[in-house]
């Protein structure tokens, strides 16, 4: 029943619909690349799975057809400066540094290597303000960034005034799609991906709906409609398929997200997931109780409470973590405590 998988995947480049006006701001910002001149740096911002990233890939990809041009899409999610610039690099003509290299010798091979107009994408850029990436960026002249977050203000409010003076404005959101444009979408994911009349426009519109305007999970719910419905051995998806797909889908992004995350993440994740329903100072005790033994022999060491507030905040968005109340008697919990770290964490959680 489905005939190319690669559709639902996040890496899959569609036809951009339903975003014509903000894919105009952003080849707008990305245009003077076309006269040999910098681009404007951007901020996207919007809920998970709304299409940030999808949006940039098809804007970069418009520009690179009018005109090649070198670009680097990095994931910055619990990366620091240095290995922000490492992996620009590592997507970057020349060779690959070492990860022994050092932080000053990366910035300076950086400088180096740029000599024309080049876009850097920085993914998952939440924790950006924490570094100082951007400063580092605005030293290379032909370099222009996209960064895409979740929050605007809260991201805004911890970067440097001349950052936010020199976007200019390019600050772009991208909202949750209307029940009928996520249809449309659907609809033009189903017809390169599935066998010819398979799924109504009905039932398309009831996954739609239930996803509520993020597109990777209406997504994810017609794969695992069409799954359930070759499982089951039907010639078409049926009603009882729709149904059942919503907690595949469910499962299925919980899972890819927490694969995607950082070490940190995990054990927060796995402290809560394993006592089920715990409150912020306690977590943060167990935390201390276990941090010498489990980040022994990793690179990453133990983080403050403050960035644990963060890495709480990025589970609570990616639907790994329920909460309610605020401060230490915050409350949290796992969506579903069946999915668990797919890291080798052995150690006891107390």
């Amino acid at each position: 029943m489905i005939t190319d998988r690669s559709v639902f995947r996040d890496d899959w480049l569609p036809d951009v619909q339903h975003r014509e006006a903000e894919m105009t701001v952003l080849t707008d910002a990305l245009a003077p690349v076309l006269d040999g001149d910098r681009a404007e740096d951007v901020l996207l911002h919007g809920p998970q799975g709304v299409g940030k990233t999808v949006l940039t890939r098809a804007a970069l990809d418009r520009l690179d057809r009018q005109q090649p041009t070198p670009s680097a899409h990095v994931r910055c999610l619990g990366a620091s400066t240095a290995g922000i610039v490492r992996a620009i690099l590592r997507e970057l003509p020349g060779s690959d540094p070492a990860r022994t290299t050092p932080r000053d010798e990366l910035i300076a091979t950086l400088q180096e290597r740029v000599t024309e107009p080049t876009v850097v994408v920085l993914d998952e850029g939440d924790d950006l303000p924490e570094t100082d990436i951007l400063d580092v960026l605005r030293r290379v002249p032909d370099i222009s960034w996209i960064a895409i977050c979740h929050d605007e203000i809260d991201w805004l409010s911890r970067v440097d005034e001349s950052i936010r003076h020199g976007l200019n404005d390019r600050s772009l959101q991208l909202d949750k799609f209307s029940t009928g444009e996520l249809t449309d979408i659907l609809d033009a994911r189903q017809r390169v991906g599935l066998e010819s009349g398979v799924i109504s426009r009905g039932q398309l519109r009831t996954l739609a709906d239930d996803a509520a305007g993020v597109a990777r999970r209406g997504i994810f719910a017609l794969r695992a409609a069409a799954e359930l419905a070759t499982e089951r051995s039907h010639s078409t998806i049926e009603d009882i398929d729709v149904q059942d797909s919503f907690d595949r889908a469910r499962r299925q992004l919980r899972e890819q997200a927490l694969e995607s995350l950082p070490f940190h993440h995990h054990v927060l994740y796995e402290i809560i997931r394993r006592k089920g329903r715990i409150r912020t100072a306690a977590v943060n005790d167990r935390y201390d109780a276990i941090a010498a033994v489990a980040y022994d022999g990793r690179d990453q060491t133990p983080i403050s409470k403050r960035e644990r507030r963060t890495k709480l905040t990025k589970l609570v968005a990616y639907d790994l973590l329920g909460c309610e109340g605020e401060g230490p008697g915050r409350e949290y919990w796992p969506c579903d405590a069946s999915v668990s770290s797919p890291l080798d964490l052995t150690v006891p959680v107390p």
